[in-house]
């Protein structure tokens, strides 16, 4: 299975939760700022943050980029403040579902809040959000 992670990230928790799950898992990383859109990929996992509701606007451009006809599937990573108790479906994960790509998922991770410092993402948030990838690439 061809799978990749594309990431953006404002404050670096994307991108840290990115690359621990890449490095725990052996899977390319890449920043979409320095990536097109994939010609064949089985699964992509996109990490991206909540800012005041809203995605990144490089990430939404890749989505609109995707060809549902060479990407199988596509899961989702979100970190934002309100973390695991944000319950509405991210902008990335809406715009996906209206490319008619498949979602395998949506995990929320809680994120550092602007300039309020959160511990988060910590070591239990980054074990959880690469045991959700390896069972979604798994099945």
């Amino acid at each position: 299975m061809k799978a990749m992670i594309v990431f953006a990230s404002a404050l670096g928790n994307s991108k840290k939760i990115a690359e621990v799950i890449g490095s725990r898992l052996k899977i390319d990383v890449h920043n979409v700022r320095s990536i097109s859109a994939p010609k064949m990929a089985d699964t992509i996992i996109i990490v991206g943050g909540i800012y005041g509701g809203k995605s990144k606007k490089e990430l939404k451009e890749f989505v609109n980029l995707l060809d549902s006809t060479k990407v199988r599937s596509i899961a989702v990573i979100t970190s934002s403040g309100a973390g695991e108790r944000r319950t509405t479906p991210s902008e990335i994960a809406e715009l996906i579902r209206a490319r008619k790509i498949n979602i395998l998922g949506e995990l929320n991770i809680r994120g550092r809040a602007f300039i309020f410092p959160t511990g988060h993402p910590n070591e239990t948030d980054l074990k959880m959000a690469t045991e959700w990838v390896e069972k979604i690439i798994k099945a």
